[in-house]
């Protein structure tokens, strides 16, 4: 589909306001949904509150396409339209069918947590570093079997929703978010931001006295300058930690 002339996988109806045309959302099944999701919220200087929910329209409605699948045109039942209002999407609504009422997405009253992730795309892209760090002789901060092996297992944790925490999960997500090149550490961030919201991660302590936050701190900013999908981030794991420590500090 077309948008200011360049051709995308998917344009995607976002509708934010009653009586008013809705945004146009370009996205490409290359892109992350994240980055995606941050770039039209930047284009159109929509709240940042909705960057959640409008990766989430991302994902729900592109699973199960990859880079080496044609794209096909999906089934439609007649007189729909199947980039219009039927796909169309309003933050605040759950990415499904359509329905009559439109929403109310302001103010956001229930707590927003940031869960969405791509856990195969996570675990390639620390398994691609990983094999160039070996190449480049780097092996003294590259993984071992073992922590290849944790990365597994904590896909899996995340697959099937287990509430069963992977052993040495929040290590190596501490490893990859602050010890691998500022340039290769997105997916230690990101899989940090995922492990934070447990009781394990929110009373963690470094051994430099370091929590959770101290060290998403660290691996979003320690270069200068700072790489903004780096903060980004680490401000969805400042998120996602908030409420367990909250509930720690409550006792």
């Amino acid at each position: 589909m077309e948008f200011e002339g360049k051709e995308y996988d998917y344009v995607f109806d976002i509708d934010v306001e009653d009586g008013k045309a809705p945004l146009k959302l370009p996205f490409n099944v290359s892109q992350n949904p994240y980055d995606a999701a941050q770039k039209f919220l930047d284009r159109t200087k929509l709240p940042q509150t909705y960057l959640e929910q409008i990766a989430a329209h991302i994902v729900a409605n592109t699973q199960g396409v990859s880079l080496d699948q044609p794209m096909q045109d999906a089934p439609s039942a007649p007189g729909s339209d199947p980039w219009g209002s039927d796909q169309r999407y309003r933050p605040g609504s759950t990415p499904a069918a359509a329905s009559t009422a439109r929403p109310k997405y302001l103010p956001q009253k229930d707590y927003l947590f940031i869960s969405v992730a791509s856990l195969p795309k996570l675990q390639q892209k620390v398994q691609e570093v990983n094999k160039t760090l070996i190449e480049n002789g780097q092996k003294d901060i590259s993984l071992n079997p073992e922590e290849i092996s944790v990365l597994a297992s904590v896909r899996k944790q995340f697959e099937t929703k287990s509430k069963t925490p992977v052993p040495g999960a929040l290590e190596l997500a501490i490893k990859l978010a602050t010890v691998w090149p500022y340039k290769d550490r997105m997916a230690g961030l990101d899989l940090l931001r995922l492990l934070v919201d447990s009781k394990t991660a929110a009373t963690y302590i470094d051994s430099r006295g370091g929590n959770v936050v101290d060290l998403l701190t660290q691996g979003a900013t320690e270069a200068e300058p700072h790489g903004e999908h780096h903060l980004a981030m680490a401000v969805r794991g400042f998120v996602s930690a908030y409420p367990m420590l909250q509930q720690l500090e409550r006792g």
